[in-house]
């Protein structure tokens, strides 16, 4: 028996076949439209305590947007579209972001759900790092206790000319220790603590 051959989509096939997802969740990933579940209420939760965070220290000089598409570098000529949790850039007056614009995005935040931990904490890693994205912030909150974990560092390939080498900027370590992160953006400090967040869950 054979199998049909696995169907790539560009981003405008993607586009034109699941333009129809209010209530279903789905990413482009290197042209294979991959479904997620909908985020729980506590993941919901924890987003909109997010969004005010962020707002109380960065106003209207900022965007902040939940379940906004953002296109990624492709992958073997293959196109990527992520549909973060919440992904934050800096506001242009009289400028609207097109539809899946990574220009000015300052962070991006993904709330880890049971079947995600895997894609939150490696593969997006690697995404958002190619794609320059300043800050990847992972935020769990499975158990009672939230963790959070912040990529802010991104480290260039040093050697684009070798055989194995990558041709895109990684994520050096974490920072923070799990239960406070300190976001800089554009000389703002946010300092984000698990003890906050699980109150306002």
């Amino acid at each position: 028996m054979t199998t049909a051959p696995v169907r790539h989509l560009s981003i405008d096939q993607f586009y034109a076949e699941y333009s129809d997802r209010e209530a279903e969740r789905w990413e482009l990933v290197e042209g294979i439209p991959v479904r997620y579940p909908i985020e729980c209420p506590t993941e919901r939760a924890a987003v909109g305590v997010l969004i005010w965070e962020m707002y109380s220290r960065l106003a209207n000089a900022y965007r902040y947007e939940p379940n906004s598409d953002v296109f990624l570098p492709p992958t073997r000529g293959r196109d990527t579209v992520r549909m973060p949790d919440l992904l934050v850039r800096r506001r242009v007056p009289g400028v609207r972001p097109e539809q899946g614009d990574r220009s000015g995005v300052a962070l991006v935040v993904e709330v880890i759900s049971p079947g995600s931990v895997r894609t939150d904490r490696v593969t997006k890693r690697r995404e958002y790092a190619a794609a320059g994205i300043p800050n990847y912030l992972i935020v769990d909150v499975r158990d009672e206790t939230p963790t959070l974990t912040l990529y802010d560092t991104l480290v260039e390939p040093t050697d684009p000319a070798g055989a194995a080498a990558t041709t895109y900027p990684r994520y050096a370590d974490a920072t923070g220790d799990g239960t406070s992160v300190t976001l800089h953006i554009d000389g703002h400090a946010i300092t984000l603590t698990a003890a906050e967040l699980a109150d306002a869950l």
